[in-house]
């Protein structure tokens, strides 16, 4: 019964797993490792711990993808229990050898505050007294800064003596770290009291105390004194308690955590930084390096004068990983000012280069224009790929007189999009596919770029100025039409209040008689040629 469950791939390990295998038991111990790995593989991971329950044979074969799975990023809380349990897997014979990457949560809630912490219950206060927002057995309690370093010792002293190297990293939120249920009502109220501002309080402020350059510097001594060699460091300042960071208490906490950053980054390593603003409006910055394959994504970053912003934190971490080897780049959804590109943009070792979603402010239009910044990419003589999609010229529009404007050095004239920032999108294609230069001469192919979309910036401006208006949000070819929303007729009205479409087919004022056939046969000549 048992071979024809497996032969027909019935076999499941899930649910009764142990009464299943126990009768099989005569069988399995005769099969090959080979037949056993293709069972526990069957099974999935929900099953590896019943698996290594069973007999000597199914856990030597479960043990490893379980270990995997299961300690080789480790999570904890700074609680006796969490940290005691870390200390016990480090040690472990089998085990300690598959711990990577070590993290632990900056979230240290105040015991005597948090004893006295008010529970809302909606309709109404329940007594301060009432009821305990945390577990207070000694177990579960935060451990004072001399024991925390006394058991973040003990841990990397077990990964030095079995591995010699290991990651570090910290965590804002406690929630899914090993010991943080004690926590999840205690976080749940501080998140729900900083929501909520008409009662938010100084005792709730100081009740939040989440400190991460106090939680971050220990673990790198500990690690960098027991002659760990740190691999890579992670790093997640995530949830809304530690996303104000025009809090003056947590920008300089920040301040603190980066320059511990830059000590490890003495040598190349991977790092891993995930930080969050508390506007909806700014996207999840992120920093991310592989030193093996040499690759750096970014996305959400501002290089500029924008006041708060994670990036002014991050320019000496920038300036160091410069200093390591760049052969991939991948950049979205960030935003340059003209002010200052970031020098990784033009590192000398770059091969690929991706941007997608990318804003240049380029106030009046009159500065930080695309051609300027893809002359600057010309000059990569190492490039072999380079790919656009998504290129944004981003500025503001004065409001008067209950009408949006944009400004040009020559006045200011009708915008199009009504509200106070806008854009215009450049158009390469007709599409909205990725614009892909590749192969030979890329660097000369993208000089060619530079000096076509010099002049299709100069078209747009022209073309401003011309009609009086901004006729739609595109910078294009002339009498090309750019994707979007533009080709599905957005009708536009100038100043003397005629009605103007794109070229969707709608006959407009200005295409009109013999004007618009030559205006057209125009266009056609000039995709032919861009195809070509």
């Amino acid at each position: 019964m048992v071979r024809t469950s497996i032969r027909h791939g019935r076999f499941s390990l899930t649910g009764n797993v142990q009464v299943a295998v126990q009768d099989a038991n005569p069988l399995l111990l005769g099969m090959p490792n080979e037949i056993l790995s293709m069972i526990v593989d069957h099974a999935g991971p929900q099953a590896f711990p019943a698996l290594r329950l069973t007999n000597k044979n199914l856990r030597a074969i479960a043990n490893k993808p379980f270990a995997i799975l299961n300690f080789s990023e480790r999570k904890h809380v700074q609680s006796l229990h969490s940290m005691e349990a870390l200390v016990e897997i480090t040690a472990h014979a089998f085990f300690g050898i598959f711990v990577k990457k070590v993290i632990v949560s900056a979230f240290r809630p105040e015991v005597e505050r948090a004893r006295y912490y008010a529970v809302d219950c909606g309709s109404y206060w329940r007594p301060e007294h009432d009821r305990y927002c945390m577990d207070h057995a000694p177990r579960h309690l935060v451990m004072t800064p001399e024991q925390f370093r006394e058991k973040l010792d003990d841990v990397f002293s077990n990964i030095a003596r079995i591995s010699h190297s290991v990651s570090i990293g910290i965590c804002v939120k406690p929630l899914g770290c090993y010991g943080s249920k004690s926590y999840q009502l205690c976080v749940d109220l501080v998140e729900d009291s900083l929501k909520r501002q008409w009662y938010y309080t100084d005792r709730e402020e100081s009740f939040t105390n989440y400190s991460l350059s106090k939680t971050f510097q220990p673990i790198q001594e500990a690690a960098q004194n027991s002659g760990c060699e740190i691999q890579g460091v992670k790093i997640e300042i995530l949830g809304y308690a530690v996303s104000h960071i025009s809090d003056t208490h947590l920008r300089s906490d920040i301040r603190t955590l980066m320059k511990s950053l830059v000590v490890s980054l003495s040598k190349p390593l991977n790092l891993d930084l995930s930080l969050n603003y508390d506007s909806r409006a700014r996207p999840l910055v992120q920093l991310r390096y592989d030193h093996k394959t040499a690759t750096m994504d970014l996305s959400g970053l501002e290089f500029g004068d924008r006041y708060y912003n994670y990036t002014n934190y991050l320019k000496k971490v920038l300036s160091c990983l410069l200093a390591f080897r760049i052969t991939v780049l991948n950049i979205q959804d960030c935003w340059f000012d003209g002010s200052e590109y970031p020098m990784i943009l033009c590192s000398p070792t770059l091969e690929r280069l991706t941007l997608r979603r990318v804003s240049l402010e380029t106030w009046h239009f009159d500065r930080n224009f695309w051609s300027s910044l893809l002359e600057e990419f010309s000059h990569l003589r190492g490039l072999a790929h380079f790919e656009l999609q998504g290129a944004l010229y981003e500025f503001s529009q004065p409001k008067l007189d209950n009408n949006y404007y944009f400004t040009l050095s020559s006045g200011q004239y009708v915008a199009y999009d009504w509200k106070h920032t806008a854009n215009f999108r450049l158009s390469l294609s007709d599409t909205d596919e990725p614009f892909v230069i590749r192969g030979e001469d890329v660097p000369a192919r993208i000089k060619s770029l530079a000096v076509e979309v010099a002049q299709m910036e100069a078209n747009k401006i022209s073309d401003i100025e011309t009609h009086g208006r901004v006729r739609d949000r595109y910078v294009k070819m002339l009498g090309s039409s750019g994707p979007g929303d533009d080709e599905a007729g957005v009708e536009n009205t100038d100043q003397s209040g005629v009605a103007n479409t794109d070229q969707s087919g709608v006959e407009t004022t200005d295409q009109s008689g013999s004007l618009g056939i030559i205006q057209r046969a125009v266009t056609l000549v000039q995709r032919w040629w861009r195809k070509e």
